[in-house]
């Protein structure tokens, strides 16, 4: 089986689980930013797998393009979304707010792969956004969840 991972990140994490993901599959991948996809042949693949960050309640505008774009396509495709968000991560659907309805129902895995905070990759106005969610009572510096990306993966390594 050929699969891609199309992918849209701002400071490095979606890129990072990616790669993490990437470890996971067991089929022939290749993987492509969003911006470059329109380089690829996407009906050579069996499997598609699309994701980006989510920041300010929006999905990488890359990503949406992609999406919409592509939508005919992806729906005759093997599919996989994902989302990399640290908030909120207790919501099992919350990647719904980021996808077209048609593509949620047909993808076979979907997951929030969780986050990262890279301040020092950030722009003055997200790090200093930033710096106030972290004085929050209740803010937690966000992780990725691997095991996200591990059960994700055994989804698409399903037959």
């Amino acid at each position: 089986m050929k699969t891609v991972i199309v992918y849209a990140s701002k400071y490095g994490c979606t890129e990072q689980c990616v790669s993490i993901l990437e470890q996971h599959l067991k089929s022939d991948v290749s993987v492509c930013e969003a911006s470059q996809a329109g380089k690829l042949d996407l009906q050579s693949f069996d499997c598609i797998i699309a994701g980006a960050s989510v920041y300010a309640l929006k999905l990488r505008k890359e990503m949406q393009a992609f999406c919409t774009q592509n939508e005919s396509l992806l729906l005759q495709k093997k599919l996989g979304l994902f989302i990399c968000c640290s908030t909120p991560l207790k919501q099992a659907d919350y990647i719904d707010h980021f996808y077209a309805p048609a593509l949620l129902e047909h993808a076979i895995a979907k997951a929030n792969f969780g986050g990262e905070i890279h301040l020092e990759k950030m722009r003055w106005g997200d790090r200093m956004v930033m710096k106030l969610v972290e004085k929050s009572p209740d803010f937690q510096y966000p992780h990725i969840l691997e095991k996200e990306i591990q059960q994700f993966a055994s989804v698409i390594n399903n037959p």
